[in-house]
């Protein structure tokens, strides 16, 4: 759970946006890693920053826990 914590402090979520993402999808503090990380190299594939990808995390944490075949 720590990991997950730090990636996404990594991608700018800290203070109380990071509360309110986890309120949110608390399903994102037992992801995998790995999974989470899919979803960050699918939009820094699609040409985003991590400054961009961790404002859509903030305004939309729904879509990190989703599957990239399945549903992006």
């Amino acid at each position: 759970m720590r990991s997950m914590l730090d990636q996404l402090v990594d991608l700018g979520v800290k203070g109380n946006k990071l509360g309110k993402v986890i309120a949110r999808s608390p399903q994102l503090l037992l992801q995998k890693s790995r999974d989470f990380l899919q979803i960050v190299l699918f939009f820094k594939n699609m040409g985003l920053d991590r400054e961009i990808i961790g404002r859509i995390l903030s305004r939309c944490p729904e879509i990190f826990p989703a599957s990239i075949d399945k549903i992006l």
